[in-house]
């Protein structure tokens, strides 16, 4: 008994000497106080970064509410007329020669890639809170010009107050022009405003099929996410644009994430999926308020011949609905009809069962750099 009672208190006072320990202390004192002075990543003496999603995403609205206020950002009026610029002219980076592992890329990356911001009031009339809808996109030229996707800047968003983006140190920055624009291939090069000296990411052009790639993204606001994959293939769009796949992870809020090589250099943007079914389902909906006015809502069930297909396009949600909030829809209104009304029709949709794989699309480096070539 005496013995496990000496082993039991040896234990402790071990634990106590890890938990108590000044190496220990130091990193809990630090992690803390960071935390309580309101940074929303820290580097902890390990040099680990830690990353508080809600705080981040509370920091960035905080400061772009400082900057613009209540008004519409001078930004938002130029913008459909900057949104038909195809080039312009820019002197990037040279690409890197030495090989680095995603590790490496992360410590090396992490502070050209941003958290790309639109900041609207919601369609409530009644409302005058800040909204904001959250994507990705990468630094590559130290005046503040940056890459994202082009359905990221073009989101239509009828009481939009600004673009903006927030740099991993904290730094927030209007968007003050879209120097070109892509919509073909879904890219576009912007400005921001009042930027200098920022660390930027060179371009390099077609990295080969089964070559590694890393990328740094925001998927559903987790910041700063990393994952890791391969180049899968490249292959015509629906549009006659080449599009680059890969196998790294990515999902919603990753759109405009930059897609680096071995080297650290920008390869491509991530843009959508496609996800992949062995077979379909056929449903009936047979009469109003049926199961497809309950899953898809009368947009959809209205098409007789509607077909959903398993493609999620990365992008901030359309209606732009804080949280837990429904935009209501205007009640739907055709031709009025004189005489006995016709016979319903039958509506069907197939949806998509026993999922296989998804396809990650995106933007290959060609089309980036060909916003600087013409």
């Amino acid at each position: 008994m005496r013995s496990d009672t000496v082993t039991r208190v040896i234990m402790i006072c071990c634990g106590v000497f890890l938990v108590c320990s000044p190496a220990s202390l130091a990193t809990g004192d630090a992690a803390v106080g960071a935390l309580e002075n309101g940074k929303a990543i820290i580097t902890d003496a390990a040099g680990v970064r830690v990353i508080d999603d809600e705080r981040l995403r509370k920091e960035f609205e905080t400061k772009v509410t400082t900057l613009v206020g209540d008004s519409p950002d001078r930004f938002v009026e130029h913008r459909p007329a900057q949104l038909a610029r195809r080039s312009c002219a820019l002197e990037l980076p040279v690409p890197g020669t030495l090989s680095m592992t995603p590790a490496e890329i992360y410590r090396q990356r992490i502070d050209s890639v941003v958290v790309v911001g639109i900041f609207y009031h919601c369609a409530s009339k009644n409302c005058q809170c800040l909204h904001s809808s959250l994507s990705s996109g990468v630094v590559i030229h130290e005046s503040g010009v940056l890459l994202t996707n082009y359905h990221v800047v073009e989101i239509a968003q009828p009481r939009l107050l600004a673009m903006a983006v927030m740099m991993a140190d904290g730094r927030v920055f209007l968007v003050d022009e879209i120097l070109a624009a892509d919509p073909v291939h879904d890219v576009a090069a912007i400005k921001l405003r009042g930027a200098s000296g920022l660390p930027a990411a060179p371009v390099f052009r077609d990295e080969p099929v089964g070559r590694p790639v890393t990328l740094i993204t925001h998927p559903r606001n987790h910041f700063y996410s990393l994952t890791s994959g391969y180049v899968s293939r490249y292959s015509m769009g629906e549009r006659t644009n080449v599009v680059m796949n890969i196998t790294a992870d990515y999902a919603v809020g990753s759109s405009g994430g930059a897609i680096f090589n071995d080297r650290g250099d920008v390869v491509g943007l991530v843009s959508s999926t496609t996800s992949i079914a062995a077979g379909n389902v056929r449903l009936d909906q047979g009469t109003k308020g049926g199961v497809l006015d309950k899953l898809f809502g009368r947009h959809h069930a209205g098409d007789p011949a509607a077909v959903v297909r398993c493609e999620a396009v990365d992008a901030p949600d359309e209606e732009h609905a804080p949280d837990g909030e429904v935009p209501p829809r205007e009640e739907e209104k055709g031709p009025v009809r004189k005489g006995p009304s016709p016979p319903p029709r039958s509506r069907t949709v197939n949806i998509p069962v026993n999922h296989q794989m998804t396809i990650k699309n995106a933007v290959p480096s060609r089309a980036i750099l060909d916003l600087f070539t013409k």
